[in-house]
């Protein structure tokens, strides 16, 4: 199974982490992991899915603009792309998408919430874990 992760640069809250401890213990077929390499969320899923899945391939779709980006030990590196371009190649490799955004509700202008939106629309399983630890989950 490919998981695709997004999230906030500013990083997840202790209940995002902890439901996305118990998602990841859960998929137990995770043989690869996507995300865009950036500082906060996706340094942090990172890793998680190190910790829990030591075996997972992690592969990370760089950003063209490195002044956000973590440099994790990713397996594989893609070339470098613009954000949202990235975003959207990350849905398309994906299974299921895990999204992490920093707010409760949905808003306009945010990688995250692009990321949300576009999954949808391709129609890509979804978790999305909210900052309080409540999530949604759209099939």
């Amino acid at each position: 199974m490919k998981v695709g992760f997004t999230g906030t640069q500013t990083g997840l809250s202790d209940p995002q982490i902890d439901l996305i401890v118990e998602v990841l213990a859960a998929l137990e077929e995770l043989t690869k992991m996507h995300h865009g390499d950036c500082i906060g969320a996706d340094a942090q899923f990172y890793t998680i899915v190190r910790t829990l899945r030591p075996n997972a391939t992690i592969i990370g779709h760089l950003p063209e603009d490195e002044s956000k980006r973590a440099f994790c030990d990713n397996d594989v590196e893609l070339t470098p792309r613009p954000y949202l371009e990235r975003n959207k190649n990350i849905v398309a490799e994906a299974d299921v998408m895990i999204a992490c955004p920093k707010e409760q509700n949905e808003v306009l202008r945010s990688g995250t919430w692009a990321t949300i939106r576009h999954a949808r629309k391709m129609g890509v399983p979804l978790v999305t874990i909210y900052p309080d630890g409540k999530y949604d989950y759209e099939d």
